[in-house]
């Protein structure tokens, strides 16, 4: 009884947090474009099986990964791993495991991410093939990756942001050369 109520409660989350997608989609159908949906039943049907997907989904994290999430993260900062897996001093190169596990992380569940599979597939359909769809999923996962990496280890030297900022903002403007 307690999973259906969580689960009714779920689902009614996912549904606050859909509805506006869906009021946009329909006035820039029914007022923009100003046209009726077609198969009205089918889109009706898609968006019901959206809801109950996500919210089958966001329960299956909270009850599952997140715990075991949350029991990693801990085991892996504490102080003891740390200085069993490195040579007992604590500086910012024995927490390797923290950086490695948080890239991981940001690259598994980037690659997995529904809607950049989606768009994946909309770039190499718009290109005519010529991107490929594994490419941009695997740039944008290397990215995120890289991205909670570096911000793990922002975390862990407690040096200041402004600095990431402007490394990130130097290569772009290298990158804008090229």
């Amino acid at each position: 009884m307690k999973m259906i109520v969580e689960f009714g409660s779920t689902f009614l989350s996912t549904m606050q947090d859909v509805a506006p997608i869906i009021l946009l989609v329909i006035f820039f159908q029914v007022v923009v474009f100003k046209k009726s949906f077609p198969n009205i039943r089918k889109v009706v049907l898609g968006m019901e099986f959206v809801i109950i997907g996500l919210s089958l989904f966001l329960l299956g994290l909270e009850k599952a990964l997140f715990p075991i999430g949350e029991i990693m993260a801990k085991q892996l900062s504490s102080h003891e791993f740390i200085k069993n897996s490195y040579d007992g001093t604590l500086t910012w190169q024995a927490y390797y495991w923290v950086y490695l596990f948080a890239a991981l992380i940001g690259f598994s569940t980037t690659i997995a991410e529904p809607s950049l599979i989606a768009v994946a597939l909309k770039a190499h359909e718009v290109s005519g093939g010529t991107v490929s769809k594994l490419g941009i999923r695997l740039v944008v996962a290397l990215g995120v990756g890289i991205s909670l990496a570096v911000g793990t280890f922002r975390i862990v030297t407690g040096t200041p942001l402004y600095i990431y900022i402007l490394v990130g903002y130097v290569i772009v403007i290298i990158q804008r050369m090229f």
